[in-house]
């Protein structure tokens, strides 16, 4: 038998960003907008053996335009059009000659791949 240290604090570098921008027209009647979001990751997987750690990369972005017209105080047009898109993925593991362990009650030996 042996000894195993587990870290449970596992790396996940990210960042994320927003911007906004507005302008009004024709004496604040009309407005045009544009809003985008951005964030990434690159999160480690917790696994008990620290050779099948693996890194999944997470990236998104959302983004919208959008028309505002103001023609009462009761009664408004709206046009809008949004795209978002989100990319990630659980990549193979890394050692997968490494022979599965199961343990009753307990997850997270197995060698399963993730598609």
């Amino acid at each position: 038998m042996g000894t195993s240290f587990i870290n449970q604090t596992l790396a996940r570098p990210a960042g994320q960003w927003n911007t906004r921008l507005d302008q009004y027209f024709r004496q604040y009647k009309d407005r045009v907008f544009f809003n985008y979001f951005n964030y990434f990751s690159k999160a480690q997987s917790a696994n008990p053996r620290p050779l099948q750690r693996i890194t999944q990369p997470n990236y998104g972005m959302y983004g919208k335009v959008g028309w505002t017209r103001t023609i009462t105080p009761s009664l408004l047009n709206e046009a809008s059009m949004t795209l978002m898109r989100v990319d990630g993925g659980t990549p193979p593991t890394t050692h997968p000659e490494l022979p599965s362990v199961s343990v009753t009650g307990m997850q997270g030996f197995s060698q399963s791949q993730i598609n």
